[in-house]
C-alpha cells in the first residue's frame, strides 16, 4: 500500500461524505468528516452565505491534518479546494486525493435538495471559483460524477484504483 490516507475532496454537494463512508466500509477504516471540524463561527459564516477565506480555512484544515495524525490508515471527507489546502492535510503523510468532479448544474440541484447541513447553496460559485484541480500525477484520482453515477461505482472505482 503506497497511501495511508485517502482524501475525497470537491466542491459542497458533490458526495465527499457519502463515498467516503462507502471507502471507509469497503475498506474497514476509520472515517473522518471535515465538517465536524469547523469552528462556529465557520458554520455561522456558512449559514449566512458569506464565503470562507484562507484566514477561516487554515485553522480547520490544521485540525483535521492533526486528527489524521491520529490514524495510521485513513479516510477523510474534506473540500482541500485549493493545492495549499491539500499540502497542510497531507504532511508528513501518503495521501491519494479522489477528486469528485461534477457538473455545477448538477450541483446546483444537490443543494437546492439537501437539507440540514449549514452550506448556503449560493456559496456554490465561491468554491468553484477557488477551486485547483489536482493533476492525476500529484497523487490525486479525478473521477468525473454524473446525475447517473452511482454511489458504488465511485467507491468501487476508488477501492480498484488503490489495489492497481
Amino acid at each position: 500500500m503506497n497511501w495511508d490516507t485517502i482524501i475525497v475532496m470537491g466542491v459542497a454537494g458533490c458526495g465527499k461524505s457519502t463515498v467516503a463512508e462507502e471507502i471507509s466500509k469497503r475498506l474497514r477504516l476509520t472515517t473522518i468528516e471535515g465538517d465536524q471540524f469547523h469552528p462556529s463561527r465557520n458554520i455561522e459564516k456558512m449559514k449566512n452565505g458569506i464565503p470562507l477565506n484562507d484566514d477561516d480555512r487554515f485553522p480547520w484544515l490544521r485540525s483535521i491534518r492533526d486528527e489524521i495524525g491520529r490514524h495510521s490508515t485513513v479516510i477523510v471527507s474534506c473540500s482541500a479546494l485549493k493545492q495549499s489546502y491539500r499540502n497542510i492535510l497531507s504532511e508528513n503523510r501518503r495521501c491519494l486525493f479522489v477528486l469528485l468532479d461534477v457538473s455545477r448544474d448538477e450541483l446546483i440541484h444537490r443543494l437546492q435538495n439537501r437539507r440540514d447541513h449549514f452550506f448556503h447553496s449560493s456559496l456554490l460559485d465561491s468554491q468553484l471559483s477557488i477551486l485547483e484541480k489536482p493533476k492525476e500525477n500529484e497523487g490525486a484520482l479525478i473521477i468525473q460524477v454524473s446525475q447517473s453515477t452511482t454511489v458504488d461505482t465511485i467507491a468501487d472505482r476508488v477501492v480498484q484504483y488503490l489495489m492497481s
